[in-house]
């Protein structure tokens, strides 16, 4: 199947909506916070993500870092660089996702390695993690996002991982865990705004319920985030739904 087929409409939506939704944000505050927490320096570092999608996470990065990527949408690959030129970026390399690009990059360029939700749709995850290393330098990092504990069963999801199978699997592959969080219990209020009557129409107060709700969270700072969350799994007793893991590049044995 053409792995545009999932994406072809996805990246053409502005600007804004991306800024505006809850999930996307949530991404991208829980990964900055992640590197926060280990006190990663991320300036003038040279920065790759695999499946950049609307670069909101890259781009998020001061200006001083060089930052990279591939993606499967050649919609998405055009947006990005534009976007980089207009902010003035140090340096910028992004392409199509294809597994000899990845190689096309310079061995051990860079400092830190971003895959967010994309283990889970790759078939080989024995090369991805082999491009990852590749493309680390010497105790370069990599930080993975990945879902857990889903309630719906996604099409484009081929594997299936637990915080604890993906830390062994890096493990075994010469790499150090440095962080472990599992979070984003707020996905369940999602669950139940869009998926609770799925194939019934959406009345007009189920659609401004859903407008507050991503307005409210994709603008409210992480650390308020993280107090409602754990409110909310204290009262309704829900489990995690995303694992933030941090690994450092070793040298294999």
């Amino acid at each position: 199947m053409d792995p545009n087929f999932f994406y072809k409409d996805y990246y053409n939506k502005p600007d804004w909506w991306f800024k505006f939704r809850y999930d996307t944000q949530y991404k991208v505050k829980s990964a900055l916070y992640a590197l926060e927490k280990i006190k990663f320096n991320c300036k003038n570092k040279n920065i790759f993500e695999f499946g950049f999608g609307s670069g909101e996470l890259l781009l998020s990065f001061q200006d001083s870092n060089g930052i990279s990527g591939v993606e499967i949408s050649a919609i998405a690959v055009e947006k990005i660089i534009n976007k980089a030129a207009n902010k003035e970026i140090r340096e910028y390399m992004f392409k199509l996702a294809d597994n000899k690009n990845i190689y096309s990059y310079s061995k051990s360029a860079f400092d830190l390695v971003i895959a967010s939700h994309v283990i889970e749709h790759l078939e080989d995850t024995e090369e991805f993690i082999t491009q990852i290393r590749y493309l680390l330098n010497d105790e370069g990092i990599v930080l993975i996002q990945i879902p857990i504990n889903e309630n719906f069963k996604d099409p484009k999801h081929v594997h299936s991982f637990t915080s604890i199978s993906l830390s062994q699997k890096f493990q075994k592959s010469g790499f150090k865990t440095l962080f472990i969080e599992e979070n984003e219990y707020l996905y369940h209020i999602v669950e139940e705004l869009y998926f609770s009557n799925e194939g019934k129409r959406w009345s007009l107060f189920d659609n401004i319920k859903r407008i507050i709700f991503n307005i409210t969270l994709s603008w409210m700072p992480y650390n308020f985030i993280e107090k409602l969350e754990n409110i909310y799994k204290y009262i309704n007793s829900k489990k995690p739904r995303q694992a933030v893991l941090i690994f450092q590049k070793r040298e294999l044995l």
